[in-house]
């Protein structure tokens, strides 16, 4: 059947990884497991001379040995230099392992862009007092998190001191980081922009809900469209001009 869907289609390609898998020939694919029916999937994927594999979740539910073979399979795909794979994955692990580059996304915008390498490299986790934080040159610090003990600051490397002890980041601290500054900017940028004109915005989960009838003037509408403008988790509803 998929010989007939692939113009080049390799079926003594494709019985070698059933068999490098170990999938039971005889078996339906309703039988397999989740993690043999996303071999047999990467199997089907890699016997018709792909150059480019667009994976979503491809290895979320599997269990650590079962997602390890799927990864180094990845692995071994890419080192064609012919060959790319766009993953898209929860599982920072995942990228630590196999990603060449790393983009972040989150509420539908770009928060973290660039080649994997540079990223680690150049960031680094500074766990320091408030104090030393406020010596440091701001545009080294990318964001903080302060607890009882002190802070926890992610930092540019090139800013900081060379005798200042800046521990090694990961992929997940990188994002987690980002994305708390994130959210700070989105808070304050939203009672800039919104809360002076509608007071009681209405917050489900990550989305916030604009109500209550409002009759707004054009000056307060155009300042809250252009916070909403990349803001897709913003619903103005019940406000006849911003809908």
């Amino acid at each position: 059947l998929l010989g007939r869907a692939y113009r080049a289609w390799d079926s003594e390609a494709f019985a070698s990884y059933l068999d490098r898998f170990g999938i039971d020939r005889g078996k339906k694919i309703s039988a397999l497991s989740k993690g043999m029916k996303m071999k047999l999937a990467i199997a089907a994927a890699l016997s018709h001379g792909a150059e480019l594999l667009i994976l979503d979740e491809a290895t979320s539910g599997l269990d650590p040995v079962v997602r390890d073979e799927v990864l180094d399979l990845l692995y071994d795909f890419m080192q064609d230099e012919t060959h790319a794979i766009l993953l898209s994955s929860h599982i920072t692990s995942d990228l630590d392992k196999i990603a060449d580059s790393v983009t972040f996304v989150h509420r539908g915008r770009v928060l973290l862009s660039g080649e994997r390498d540079e990223l680690l490299d150049c960031h680094g986790i500074l766990r320091c007092t408030a104090e030393q934080l406020k010596a440091l040159d701001p545009a080294a610090v990318r964001a903080v998190k302060t607890g009882a003990f002190g802070c926890e600051a992610l930092v540019r490397r090139d800013g900081i001191p060379e005798n200042w002890p800046v521990e090694p980041v990961s992929i997940e601290q990188l994002m987690l980081m980002n994305n708390m500054t994130w959210e700070n900017n989105y808070l304050h940028t939203f009672t800039n922009y919104v809360t002076p004109y509608i007071p009681n915005p209405c917050f489900i989960g990550a989305d916030v809900f604009l109500g209550g009838n409002l009759i707004l003037s054009e000056t307060q509408v155009s300042e809250i469209r252009l916070f909403m403008a990349g803001t897709p988790s913003i619903h103005a509803n019940n406000c006849p001009n911003l809908t």
